[in-house]
């Protein structure tokens, strides 16, 4: 997964993390942290990425189609990643596991 992308994601999950607290009061600090592992940089004491405010202002260009499918295709890339990691070589699925 390219930079662009992978910030993207991390945006989306901080977003959507942090709309679910102000809605729902869902997720602690240590919840936030675990979705957004992959994220280096600040945190806010409750646990959202900081993230730098020249990424927010290229965000508000992203239309929310677009925004969903990079959310998409990593969680495609990731089920074909963990679907090949579960097949065994010479032997058929069945259920679930058949359609991976």
């Amino acid at each position: 997964m390219n930079h662009m992308k992978r910030t993207g994601l991390v945006i989306a999950l901080s977003v959507a993390a942090g709309s679910a607290e102000a809605q729902l009061g869902m997720f602690s600090k240590e919840q936030r942290a675990a979705i957004t592992s992959e994220w280096t940089g600040e945190r806010f004491p409750d646990g959202r990425p900081k993230v730098p405010d020249t990424v927010l202002e290229r965000m508000k260009e992203v239309t929310a189609e677009e925004a969903w499918g990079v959310l998409t295709e990593a969680a495609t890339s990731c089920s074909s990643r963990a679907a090949g990691r579960r097949s065994t070589p010479g032997r058929r699925g069945a259920g679930w596991s058949g359609a991976w």
